[in-house]
């Protein structure tokens, strides 16, 4: 504790050292110490932060789709397939999987809290419907007696 003079008064005040004695009794001196703290890790300029995040965005494009290059080679190596044809289809391929992206994420914006998280059931949906039509149309087969096949 240091002692502090009054401006008009005689008698000095004590007050405590924010460094060594936490102000957790005051509610309006711990909001404002919360929101400098928040405010510290946060970037002062978005611009500063854009080379970092366009630098994540390439990574992370480039780690996710390593597999195309896998599947350009292939086209590539087939002589009936134009150029061309691989590289426009090449192009229009990512941009229509942006524009999806993007419209999902407008989307996503228009929903309420909850509900983006209820759209893994779709794909589970879809497993389970093509599940239940392959076994489905494993009963009629073998109720058929055409399970074996022809030689």
């Amino acid at each position: 504790m240091r002692a502090v003079e009054r401006a008009g008064g005689t008698k000095p005040q004590l007050r405590s050292d924010p460094r060594t004695e936490p102000a957790a009794t005051d509610p309006q001196l711990v909001r404002r110490s919360r929101g400098r703290s928040d405010r510290r890790h946060l970037p002062s300029d978005p611009l500063l932060d854009l080379p970092a995040a366009l630098g994540v965005a390439v990574v992370v494009f480039a780690s996710t789709n390593v597999d195309d290059v896998f599947v350009l080679a292939a086209f590539f190596a087939d002589p009936r397939l134009r150029v061309r044809a691989i590289v426009l289809g090449q192009f229009l391929g990512i941009g229509a999987l942006v524009a999806a992206s993007a419209a999902a994420a407008c989307a996503w914006l228009a929903m309420p809290d909850g509900y983006p998280a209820l759209l893994g059931v779709v794909p589970l949906a879809l497993g389970l419907q093509k599940l239940w039509g392959l076994r489905r149309s494993g009963r009629s087969e073998t109720e058929d007696g055409h399970d074996e096949p022809a030689s």
